[in-house]
C-alpha cells in the first residue's frame, strides 16, 4: 500500500519523505531477507529530501531511522555519525523523546563495541528522559541493554 502511495507523490517533497520514512520502518521491522537492500536507500533518500528542504524537525527523525537501521543491519561505523548527528538535532529543538530515543540507540550501539563508558553515559540519558516523560516501555528497553 505505501509502495502504491509513493508512486502517486510527486520526487523530492516532504510527503514523499515522510513516506519513505514510514515503509522503510515497517520493513525493518518486518526483517525478511533482502528488506536491507529496499530500506537503506529510503531512509538515504528521504534524509536527502528533507536535507534540501532544510526540514530540520524532519532530519532529526531522518538521521534517527537511518542509524537505527544501520545498527540493527550491523553497520555500527555508519550508524553512529546518524545518531549522533539526531542527538545535536533534538537538542537544539529541546525534543525529549527524540533524545531519549537517540541515546538508547547511542547506548545499544556503545553496547556492541563494548564500550561500557560511552554505553552507561547514554544510558544514563536515556533512562532520566523516559522516566520525565514515563515512559515505561522506554525504560524497560533501556533496562535491558547491556
Amino acid at each position: 500500500a505505501l509502495d502504491e502511495g509513493l508512486g502517486l507523490v510527486p520526487d523530492a517533497t516532504p510527503v514523499r519523505a515522510a513516506l519513505l520514512n514510514d515503509e522503510a520502518l515497517l520493513l525493518l521491522k518486518r526483517g525478511q531477507p533482502g528488506d536491507k537492500d529496499r530500506v537503506l536507500p529510503m531512509l538515504a533518500e528521504a534524509l536527502r529530501i528533507d536535507e534540501a528542504a532544510g526540514r530540520t524537525p524532519a532530519l532529526a527523525a531522518n538521521h534517527l531511522n537511518l542509524g537505527r537501521a544501520q545498527l540493527a543491519f550491523g553497520q555500527l561505523d555508519q550508524a553512529e555519525p546518524h545518531l549522533l548527528q539526531a542527538l545535536q538535532l533534538f537538542r537544539s529543538s529541546d525534543d525529549v523523546a527524540g533524545l531519549a530515543q537517540a541515546h538508547e540507540l547511542c547506548a545499544q550501539l556503545y553496547a556492541q563495541r563494548q564500550d561500557h563508558d560511552r554505553m552507561q553515559f547514554h544510558l544514563d540519558r536515556a533512562r532520566d528522559s523516559y522516566a520525565y516523560l514515563k515512559d515505561e516501555a522506554g525504560l524497560k528497553r533501556v533496562a535491558a541493554i547491556r
